[in-house]
């Protein structure tokens, strides 16, 4: 059985967490804090309590601009769920999710309460877990970094404000069918799961891989040259990891230079429904989807989406 956050109200606390990057490594060694604290002040605005752990950054001697040491990037994702915060939102993608995700999997804890937990990119793996482990729905949406520095559209940010305090409890989406089995009329009933499609194939294999039995899959990236996306949609063409998947929505794949055709020619060799959404990803818009939930998704000419919260 899910488990379905409840709508936040004014003054919850909400929890910022950094299971992968901290700010980019081109930006000032101090922008970590001064980019939390800009998250933070957007959320007071909301009325809602930001707290966070003084461990969330660290010294960083690594190969990579992880946000601390794997071990006080796990403490602080445990004590998070342990917490009494009503959301949990991660402060940036980037990479090192799968790394706490792992330890997390020789852990027998299960959260205190069920929390809305906000996050997209690298945390896919994330998601992926929450809602297959723990049976818990999650929110894919802009990070907490991005809604401090305001850089998704301010109509994306209102979405997510209605949808993690109740002022909407479902989330619609017209799509682009791209094949002829998305155009055929049909209803169909699956929960939402993906996100970032590098993470779901390097997810492939691992107890907390993407669900692919009468799944809707959702798919975006960024920073992949083309031929590199093609080669992982060709992988799931010949791997079967796609065979038994409900239907297949693409998000928005950055920078989108020749995207269209390698989106095209993988929509045309696949039999299951492929359907378009351009507004979900590393872009300026980034509408908030539920990951977790029963979703219906009405084919034909103009497809629909609804997604309860």
């Amino acid at each position: 059985m899910q488990h379905t956050w409840r709508p936040l109200k004014k003054n919850d606390k909400v929890r910022l967490i950094a299971p992968g990057a901290g700010s980019p490594i081109t930006t000032q060694p101090s922008s970590n804090w001064h980019d939390l604290e800009k998250s933070c002040e957007l959320l007071r605005s909301w009325q809602l309590e930001p707290v966070f752990s003084p461990i969330i950054f660290g010294d960083n001697t690594s190969y990579y601009n992880f946000a601390n040491t794997d071990q006080h990037r796990y403490d602080d994702f445990v004590d998070a769920f342990q917490s009494d915060a009503a959301a949990i939102w991660t402060f940036r993608g980037g990479y090192g999710s799968d790394r706490i995700v792992r330890a997390l999997h020789k852990n027998t804890m299960t959260p205190s309460s069920p929390k809305l937990f906000i996050g997209f990119s690298d945390v896919t793996i994330i998601h992926s877990y929450l809602n297959q482990h723990w049976h818990l729905n999650t929110l894919h949406a802009l990070s907490a970094r991005q809604l401090g520095l305001h850089l998704v559209n301010a109509d994306d940010v209102e979405a997510t404000r209605k949808l993690i305090f109740g002022e909407k409890n479902t989330a619609s989406f017209t799509l682009t069918p791209l094949n002829t089995a998305a155009t055929k009329k049909q209803e169909i009933i699956a929960p939402i799961a993906g996100g970032n499609l590098t993470l779901v194939q390097t997810s492939l294999g691992t107890p907390w891989q993407a669900p692919n039995q009468q799944t809707i899959l959702l798919l975006e990236d960024v920073d992949e040259a083309p031929y590199r996306i093609a080669r992982i949609l060709q992988q799931f063409l010949s791997n079967g990891f796609i065979d038994a998947l409900a239907a297949i929505i693409l998000g928005d794949f950055m920078p989108e230079k020749n995207m269209d055709l390698v989106l095209q020619e993988f929509a045309d060799q696949t039999v299951i429904p492929v359907l378009r959404y351009q507004g979900i990803g590393h872009g300026k818009h980034n509408h908030p989807i539920p990951l977790g939930s029963s979703a219906s998704l009405s084919l034909g000419k103009e497809p629909q989406l609804i997604i309860p919260t």
